[in-house]
């Protein structure tokens, strides 16, 4: 009897530790599944709107720009202006004196007068036949000379007076009245800046894609807006030294808002992309022969070859191997294989991937 309940109870005991042995079993059955289900995100491919653009800076310029000179030698007499006004084409900006000029054409109006007569006598003197030619040719020259020299002091009395050779806005003046001033001496600058130009570098694989009337996006640091100009000049030679390419922009500058030598951060858009599908730059991994992503499929990682269009700061743009709504993981790319269980622990928002941090 007593063996009987040995056996029974060894029996139970028995029955007892295989219970405990399977649950446990079937707990690191569990715990070996979750174990290998890896969490990863993921962004579903919507088509967007997308930008070829390149990032450069560059430099405002005046249009025109020169430095205001006199042409002769003269003490200034009268200064017309004040630093840093508006001034008008042909505006009268600094008088020389003239006097000796002026001294000079009233000698020489007496002279052309004298000349006159005297032609005139030997014209009739040739109509009678009581001169000769030569000496009316003399005659006759010395007035075309008298003339001649009106017309240079007439010009050297010009020459005097600097005026404005455009519309545009003066600089600090650098002289005052009594100044002697001779052709070195610099006045003022002088600078035409409505419009203005904006001049930068692009690398040379850009060199045929920046043509003439493309627009340009600028901002600058004195402005919290945002300016832009359309190209109208490219160098037509790359530079050896930096194997960039120089291209200028112009700009309308009504409020006189932007300033020659301010510094420029340019966006110049190449092509515009629609229905164009974007990724993070991290979900494209590269491979001997090009590119690949991972797509989520049926709850596992499936490798897909791809080509790449538009590379942006944080973003790449995908040409051609997936298509609109194909979901794309995007971390956990170092632990992925072909037909691995995976589980998406969350989405990015395709509308905000271009502006990923």
């Amino acid at each position: 009897m007593i063996k009987r309940i040995n056996y029974l109870s060894y029996v139970a005991l028995l029955g007892f530790f295989w219970q405990c042995s399977g649950k446990a079993g079937n707990g690191e059955s569990s715990v070996e599944r979750t174990n290998t289900l890896l969490t990863v995100e993921a962004v579903v491919l919507q088509p967007q709107h997308l930008e070829n653009k390149i990032t450069t800076t560059g430099t405002i310029l005046a249009n025109e720009e020169v430095d205001l000179k006199s042409e002769i030698n003269g003490r200034v007499v009268s200064i017309n202006f004040e630093g840093g006004s508006r001034i008008k084409r042909g505006q009268l900006l600094v008088k020389l004196d003239d006097s000796d000029l002026k001294a000079q054409l009233k000698k020489l109006k007496v002279e052309v007068e004298y000349a006159k007569q005297g032609s005139s006598r030997q014209a009739q003197l040739m109509e009678v036949s009581a001169t000769t030619q030569e000496v009316y040719d003399a005659a006759l020259n010395r007035l075309k000379i008298a003339q001649a020299d009106i017309e240079l002091v007439t010009v050297q009395i010009d020459k005097t007076e600097i005026r404005a050779p455009f519309n545009g806005v003066i600089g600090l003046r650098q002289v005052s009245e009594g100044s002697y001033l001779t052709p070195a001496s610099i006045i003022s600058q002088f600078q035409e800046i409505d419009p203005v130009k904006v001049e930068f570098k692009v690398p040379e694989k850009y060199a045929g894609r920046v043509t003439d009337g493309m627009k340009v996006n600028y901002k600058v640091t004195s402005s919290n807006k945002e300016f832009s100009g359309i190209v109208y000049a490219v160098e037509p030679r790359i530079d050896a030294n930096t194997r960039t390419v120089t291209v200028r922009a112009k700009t309308s500058n009504p409020k006189f808002e932007l300033f020659p030598g301010g510094f420029a951060e340019i966006d110049i858009v190449l092509e515009v992309l629609e229905n164009a599908l974007v990724v993070p730059s991290q979900a494209v991994i590269p491979e001997l022969n090009g590119q690949v992503v991972y797509l989520y499929k049926s709850g596992k990682a499936k490798q897909v070859a791809v080509e790449v269009g538009v590379r942006a700061e944080r973003t790449i743009h995908l040409s051609s191997g997936v298509m609109p709504r194909d979901t794309v993981i995007t971390t956990g790319l170092l632990q992925l294989k072909d037909d691995l269980p995976i589980e998406i622990k969350s989405l990015i928002d395709n509308d905000n991937v271009q502006n990923l941090p």
